[in-house]
């Protein structure tokens, strides 16, 4: 009943109909997802018993003209996400939801985790080709600042605030641009003009 109401809702928000995205994706019982791919089904499981072996898949959006759908996998302490390409049935880790360019020829993923560090601040950008997702740029170290509030700004230029720490532990923000000029992704902070 919950995946139902999800998938019309997701194909609501994508322009298109819940049928069209039941075809690729049903769920057995409340503990099996199954994502129909062109090179075969894909069969995630739930352990839902209360220790370090907990895993529960839900399904977190569909990009129906990219052909992928992305999974969260939510673990004991953590989660993650991964996209899944209907058409190869090939599964790429992600580190967030991604958000696909104006022309959907890219997606953008970020994470900023600059408390807990349990995990890399910065960016992932994947390109979207006939033969699947591939990384076009990454920038994931960076332990003392973060990307947070992250958008395309048009096909080539991802607007995202700054956040970083003071050694009083103070939140500086500083807006930022992730562009791409001349075949090469830049940071810069953005012109302002009056």
């Amino acid at each position: 009943m919950l995946l139902m109401m999800f998938l019309a809702l997701a194909a609501q928000a994508d322009g298109n109909s819940a049928t069209d995205l039941c075809s690729y994706v049903s769920q057995r019982d409340s503990t099996t997802l199954i994502i129909r791919t062109a090179a075969g089904p894909l069969v995630y499981r739930d352990h839902l018993e209360p220790d370090e072996s907990y895993i529960s898949y839900i399904l977190s959006t569909w990009f129906s003209e990219l052909d992928l759908v992305v999974l969260n996998a939510s673990y004991w302490e953590g989660s993650s996400y991964f996209t899944v390409d209907l058409n190869t049935g090939d599964e790429y880790r992600m580190i967030s939801v991604p958000l696909p360019n104006p022309s959907g020829s890219l997606l953008l993923c970020y994470n900023v985790d600059l408390v807990a560090q349990y995990s890399a601040n910065g960016f992932r950008i994947w390109e979207a080709t006939e033969k699947g997702l591939h990384v076009e740029y990454e920038l994931l170290d960076t332990m003392d600042w973060g990307p947070a509030d992250a958008f395309w700004m048009n096909d080539s230029t991802v607007s995202f605030t700054e956040h970083e720490y003071t050694d009083e532990y103070d939140l500086l923000e500083r807006p930022m641009l992730l562009l791409q000029r001349n075949n090469e992704w830049q940071i810069k902070p953005p012109v302002l003009t009056d």
